[in-house]
């Protein structure tokens, strides 16, 4: 395992595009951090759990960077493997955002992991190290930087999905939201769903259910459940209290009974049967 992975990180750090990626990323940080100051707060995004580790460990040993006040730390989905040796706990991406948010640490390189179930402060430079895939992601990432005057900057893209082609996207899903008005929505098809009805109430299956009379003496209201559910209808219960002058009781003549009236419900009728008294709401039913 720790040969795969001094291979991988051998494969990483030799590739020509990483090493221009890494000095594009140095130089953001410097010219960032010299327009923003004691505010600047960066969160680096990446694909991959082991390149979150090494951009960390970069930073923090760029004599440069930390000599102008930056420092580095990492977090990655809570209890994930980076390689067989490190792992980051669920304490220990807690105490790394809290880093972040008191300020001892400001910049957090990071797997997509925290734009989703993270509660990480804003941020007011962001940097997408790698490439964006889709334009949720790009709308997620850029949220982060929520700051006012804040930066984005994107080092890398798909080719087959350029940011202009991920922006285009994100604003035309603004747009549809924007001019989403719920008066406009088109209504339900009743004459359409008056037929649908009648087809389900009319099925076999329910019909079924009616004609078995064994099942709707012994457990009527299980058969009327059963009936409502083949029919996709609706079944409504209400308990009306009731006092029945019959003797004993309360001592007034009266005895306190409760009726449960049941009403089916669905777009061709509507059926209300009232229940006779009982001396509770379980017997009612």
């Amino acid at each position: 395992f720790i040969s795969q992975d001094l291979s991988e990180i051998h494969a990483m750090s030799s590739s020509p595009e990483n090493f221009f990626k890494l000095g594009r990323l140095r130089e953001h940080l410097m010219d960032k951090n010299e327009r923003k100051g004691d505010s600047f707060r960066c969160v680096v995004f990446v694909q991959q759990r082991i390149t979150s580790l090494i951009l960390s460990h970069f930073i923090n040993s760029d004599v440069e960077l930390a000599g102008n006040g930056m420092k580095s730390g990492f977090v990655t989905a809570r209890d994930a493997q980076i390689t067989p040796k490190i792992k980051v706990t669920k304490q220990a991406a807690r105490e790394t955002i809290n880093s972040f948010r008191q300020g001892k640490i400001n910049i957090l390189v990071a797997t997509s992991v925290i734009e989703e179930g993270f509660d990480v402060p804003d941020a007011n430079v962001v940097i997408s190290y790698d490439h964006i895939k889709d334009s949720v992601e790009l709308c997620q990432r850029t949220g982060r930087a929520r700051q006012q005057d804040s930066s984005i900057v994107v080092l890398d893209e798909r080719l087959d999905r350029p940011l202009a082609l991920l922006e285009s996207a994100r604003n035309l899903q603004d747009k549809i939201v924007q001019d989403y008005d719920p008066s406009q929505t088109p209504g339900l098809d009743e004459a359409a769903e008056r037929k649908r009805q009648q087809s389900r109430e009319q099925s076999p299956a329910a019909h079924a259910v009616l004609n078995d009379p064994a099942k709707c003496q012994s457990n009527p209201l299980q058969a009327l459940n059963e009936y409502v559910k083949k029919t996709k209808a609706a079944l409504a219960q209400e308990f009306i209290p009731q006092r029945r002058t019959d003797g004993g009781g309360d001592g007034d003549g009266n005895t306190k009974h409760v009726c449960c009236n049941l009403t089916y419900r669905s777009i061709l009728r509507t059926i209300t049967v009232d229940g006779t008294p009982h001396a509770n709401k379980k017997a009612a039913k």
